[in-house]
């Protein structure tokens, strides 16, 4: 996918062979003079954060359930590493039922951060501070069809100027977010609504007179009714008739283009 990087224009500022992305911009801007560097600079620039956790209330242990010859988190990790060509960042809970999570990302060469369970936001802004990437790429442990050009795309949106960015109309379980790296620190220390410390984003997008705000579209019409998460122990059951049929390497194309007629 082509993606033009380190350029800002007002309304819409990128186009990628897959998808749009347009930036709406508020009154006041929580990032100075924009951008994160030229395209130079996009893969070292860029860091996927994945936050994943054992404990589920609706399929408990899921992080860890076999899926296609991997974990579910390892194929997660898979789509990330497609994406941009390097190892994430595995954000996890400090209790001892996730050291099994941490051994995997540390086999897999991924950096590992542990924080407050509940305090998501707080974890990602403390791997922040640890590891030091620019732009960072949230996804979660439960998506194993993520789509690297989503991912691409929301990164590029930062990249380009945006505070954050968003994959919008993608199939649900497959899109992703992204945010410029110091914005999660301070949203951090700011943010008291338990439901932004938990879901780390909606910070940004509940102040858009304060960030400047960036979608990626999915060009697939309808592709946002199709279900492709693992939230269910019967959302585990498809996800492994899908991988089953068309491997862990799978473009969201096809699965869009099948899951529509089937």
């Amino acid at each position: 996918m082509e993606l033009r990087l380190g350029t800002r224009t007002s309304g819409e500022v990128g186009r990628g062979t897959n998808g749009r992305l347009v930036t709406r911009r508020g009154a006041e801007s929580g990032s100075g003079d924009g951008g994160t560097g030229g395209s130079g600079d996009f893969e070292k620039n860029v860091r996927v954060i994945l936050q994943s956790r054992v404990g589920s209330t609706r399929t408990p242990g899921k992080a860890l359930a076999d899926l296609g010859g991997r974990t579910l988190t390892e194929q997660v990790m898979f789509r990330a590493e497609a994406a941009f060509g390097r190892p994430g960042i595995l954000a996890i809970p400090d209790s001892p039922e996730n050291d099994p999570l941490e051994a995997l990302a540390r086999r897999r060469k991924w950096d590992v951060f542990r924080g407050s369970e509940e305090d998501v936001l707080g974890r990602f802004a403390g791997a922040v501070e640890r590891f030091g990437p620019k732009v960072v790429v949230r996804v979660t442990g439960d998506n194993p069809f993520l789509a690297p050009e989503a991912m691409r795309g929301v990164a590029a949106g930062v990249v380009e100027g945006a505070d954050a960015a968003q994959a919008r109309g993608w199939p649900y379980g497959t899109g992703s977010e992204a945010v410029r790296a110091e914005l999660l620190i301070q949203a951090a220390r700011e943010a008291r609504d338990p439901y932004e410390r938990e879901h780390v984003m909606p910070f940004f997008y509940r102040r858009p007179d304060r960030f400047r705000l960036s979608y990626f579209d999915c060009p697939y019409p309808g592709a946002g009714k199709i279900r492709l998460t693992v939230d269910t122990p019967s959302d585990l059951d498809r996800a492994r008739r899908l991988f089953a049929r068309f491997g862990a390497s799978v473009s969201i194309q096809i699965l869009i283009r099948e899951l529509s007629i089937l």
